[in-house]
C-alpha cells in the first residue's frame, strides 16, 4: 500500500504427507539482486516401520536386539513369557536439507533377554508395539535345540570368487558367465566379487589385493571356485559350463564336511552380531570367514557403460582375512559361537548389504576332472558357504536323499 512495514509470506501444503519420513521443498525470493532460498519441511504421519516382521532366535538363552524405525514414541505392549524387555535406545534422525532440523524418523534398538528353550519344540510368540493409536506386531520364533543329522549329506554350496575391476574391459563377459552359471545351478553358487584398490567409485578394497596374491591371480578377470580351481575368461557359455562343472564336482567329489546355521542381528549404529552353529562330520582344522557384501551399486564399467550395476561386491571382512578357527572342533559335533563387527562406512545402502560365511580346511585338489579349469594348490579348500541377510536366519540344510 506504499507504506513501510512487513508483509507476510505464507507457504501452504497442498496435501497431507502420509509417509513416515519428512517431505522437503524449497522456494527462492529474488529481491534487489539478492536471491534467498527458503527450505520447507513437512513432517510425516506419526507411525512405525517394522523393519523385519518375522524374527527367529537360537534356542540358547541370550540378550537379543530387535530394530524398529519410526517417527514417534512407542511402547512395548506385550511379549511372549519367555522374553523380557531390558532397555530401548534410539539414534538421532538424519540432518535435513536446512542444515538445522533433524528428522523425527530414526532407529530404535529394543533389547530383550530371552530364556533358553528347553521345551523340545520351536516356540512362537509376538512382540506387540503401541504408537500413535496403532498397534504393530512382530512375530518371533525361538528354535528348539536339535541334534544335527550327521548321517545325511550336508547341502554343498560353492564359493565363486570373481576378480574384477572397473577398468577391466573383459570383466563384464565373465560377469555374464557367472550369472548364467547361477541360473543353471540355482542356489548352489555363492558369488563373491573382489575389486582391487585400483577399482574406482569406492568399489576397491585392499583385501582383494591380498586374495589376488594368495590365489596367484595374474590377469583380470579370473574366477576362483572353492579355492582350488581358476577359470579364465572366454565365450560366455564355455566359462559358465566350467563354473557349473566345478560346482557339480564339489558336490560329487568334495562333499561338505560342515553345515552352517546362523542368525544375524544389527543395531541402529551398524553393529553386527552373528550367532553361528557349525556342524562337523570330521575333526579338521576348520576356519570360518565372514564378509559384508553389497548389491546394486551403480557405477561406470569399462565395456559395461556408465550405469553398470555392480553386484556381489565384497566390502569388508568381519573375521581375519583367511578365517578364524572354529572353536571346539570334534568329530560328529556342533560348535556354537559368535562373530561380531560393524557395517563399514563404504556401504551405500544397508538394504542392499548382506553377509557371506564360508568354511575352509587344509587340503589340495585331488579330483581334477573339469575341462577349461586350471587347478591350483593354495593349501586350503572351501568346504561350504552360505549367504545370510542382515537380521536374518539360515538353517542347517541337507541334500535330498
Amino acid at each position: 500500500n506504499g507504506t513501510a512495514g512487513e508483509n507476510p509470506i505464507t507457504a501452504k501444503t497442498l496435501s497431507a504427507n502420509n509417509e513416515l519420513k519428512e517431505r522437503v521443498g524449497k522456494f527462492q525470493i529474488l529481491c534487489n539482486d539478492v536471491n534467498t532460498e527458503y527450505i520447507v519441511i513437512q513432517r510425516g504421519t506419526p507411525g512405525l516401520n517394522i523393519v523385519k516382521p518375522d524374527i527367529t532366535f537360537e534356542h540358547a538363552a541370550a540378550e537379543v536386539i530387535v530394530n524398529v524405525e519410526g517417527n514417534t514414541e512407542f511402547t512395548v505392549a506385550s511379549t511372549p513369557e519367555w522374553m523380557t524387555l531390558k532397555e530401548m535406545s534410539s539414534t538421532e534422525g538424519e540432518l535435513l536439507a536446512d542444515g538445522v532440523t533433524h528428522s523425527l524418523y530414526s532407529a530404535t534398538d529394543i533389547k530383550f533377554n530371552i530364556d533358553a528353550n528347553e521345551t523340545g519344540e520351536d516356540r512362537n510368540g509376538s512382540i506387540i508395539l503401541s504408537a500413535a493409536g496403532k498397534t504393530y506386531n512382530i512375530d518371533v520364533k525361538q528354535r528348539k535345540y536339535s541334534d544335527t543329522d550327521f548321517n545325511t549329506p550336508f547341502y554343498r554350496n560353492s564359493l565363486g570368487i570373481r576378480f574384477t575391476a572397473t577398468w577391466c574391459g573383459f570383466c563384464p563377459i565373465m560377469g555374464e558367465a557367472y550369472e548364467m552359471a547361477m541360473q543353471q545351478m540355482p542356489d548352489r553358487i555363492i558369488p563373491f566379487n573382489l575389486h582391487p584398490t585400483s577399482s574406482e567409485g569406492g568399489l576397491g578394497w585392499k583385501g582383494a589385493n591380498t586374495f589376488q596374491d594368495y590365489y596367484n591371480v595374474v590377469g583380470y578377470p579370473t574366477g576362483v571356485i572353492n579355492g582350488i580351481a581358476q577359470v579364465q575368461n572366454g565365450e560366455v557359455s564355455v566359462t559358465a559350463k566350467a563354473i557349473t562343472d566345478l560346482a557339480q564336482e564339489a558336490i560329487d567329489s568334495y562333499p561338505a564336511k560342515t553345515n552352517i546355521a546362523a542368525t544375524s542381528y544389527t543395531t541402529g549404529d551398524g553393529q553386527i552380531t552373528i550367532n553361528v552353529q557349525v556342524a562337523m562330520k570330521e575333526a579338521l582344522n576348520f576356519k570360518i570367514s565372514a564378509f559384508v557384501l553389497e548389491d546394486g551399486i551403480v557405477y561406470e564399467q569399462n565395456s559395461g557403460g556408465d550405469d553398470y550395476m555392480h553386484n556381489y561386491v565384497v566390502r569388508t571382512n568381519l573375521t581375519e582375512l583367511f578365517g578364524d578357527p572354529v572353536p571346539n572342533i570334534a568329530e560328529a559335533s556342533t560348535s556354537e559361537f559368535k562373530i561380531t563387527g560393524e557395517l563399514p562406512s563404504n556401504v551405500i545402502s544397508n538394504d542392499n548389504a548382506y553377509l557371506v560365511l564360508y568354511i575352509t580346511y587344509p587340503g589340495e585338489p585331488i579330483v581334477k576332472g573339469v575341462a577349461n579349469a586350471h587347478y591350483i594348490n593354495c593349501g586350503t579348500i572351501v568346504d561350504n558357504a552360505i549367504k545370510l541377510g542382515l537380521n536374518d536366519t539360515h538353517e542347517f540344510r541337507y541334500e535330498k536323499q
